[in-house]
């Protein structure tokens, strides 16, 4: 048999996990652009106050198979994901609500 999953449901460290990334609390760990964000105070933060370039599929699965052949993270992907041949891009990863912050309302 073969699976392809078109949608998995999961929390941000799962998330992180299933596409062999940073977390969302670390530097390069938004799955949705490029920022490297800042640290202040315990917190990690991801400002809006310059040009934002996102993550396409593109060049997430080229900056996983450089980390994959250059054995440390690359644009915040660790490497290329072991479950990458069950779903299509990183977009077929959807956090669940209430994991997110403020309830997600921020992201939907």
């Amino acid at each position: 048999f073969r699976y392809v999953f078109h949608l998995l449901i999961c929390d941000m460290p799962a998330k992180a996990a299933a596409l062999n990334m940073m977390q969302f609390n670390g530097f390069n760990g938004c799955t949705h652009c490029l920022l490297i964000g800042e640290r202040m105070g315990s917190r990690h933060i991801y400002p809006c106050d310059s040009i934002m370039r996102l993550r396409t599929t593109e060049n997430f699965d080229k900056h996983a198979k450089k980390a994959q052949s250059r054995g440390q993270p690359v644009a915040g992907i660790k490497g290329v994901s072991h479950l990458s041949s069950l779903f299509s891009s990183k977009c077929a990863l959807q956090c669940d609500a209430s994991s997110l912050p403020r309830g997600g309302e921020d992201f939907l």
